[in-house]
């Protein structure tokens, strides 16, 4: 992928690099109901397409292993939305970061130490550009 990222990353590091087209979807606040949370079908379901998505990415590089669950990691996002209905950035990253958890990536997302991402409005190509890796060399 010829993406140019902020910061070089090994390419021993990369865990997966991949776009996923479509229009990037914010994660949502719960609701609650009868003092339970849930989340909006349409973000359960973008969420859950994304983290296979990544799952399949991620195996296809041959880096990732039992032993990188427990790594700090970097995650690098571009989104591109299509028109000009603003959201916030973080609520974007919040997508790419459930789904990496829950495609097991990582055990949870507190392990990211190095997060960028940028966010385009207009784009006839609506899409999300990922690239996952880890801090450091992992065995």
């Amino acid at each position: 992928m010829e993406t140019k990222w902020p910061l070089p990353v090994n390419e021993k590091q990369v865990v997966c690099e991949a776009i996923w087209y479509g229009q990037p979807y914010p994660a949502p606040r719960p609701r609650v109901v009868d003092g339970k949370a849930y989340n909006d079908r349409k973000y359960t379901k973008a969420k859950k397409d994304l983290a296979d998505f990544l799952e399949t990415m991620t195996r296809l590089t041959g880096v990732w292993n039992e032993n990188i669950l427990d790594a700090h990691f970097g995650v690098f996002c571009r989104f591109y939305r299509k028109g000009f209905v603003h959201c916030d950035k973080d609520n974007l990253e919040k997508t790419v970061y459930d789904a990496a958890t829950e495609a097991g990536i990582w055990n949870d997302d507190h392990q990211i130490a190095i997060g960028y991402e940028e966010k385009y409005y207009g784009s006839a190509d609506p899409r999300t550009e990922i690239l996952i890796f880890t801090i450091q060399e992992v065995e």
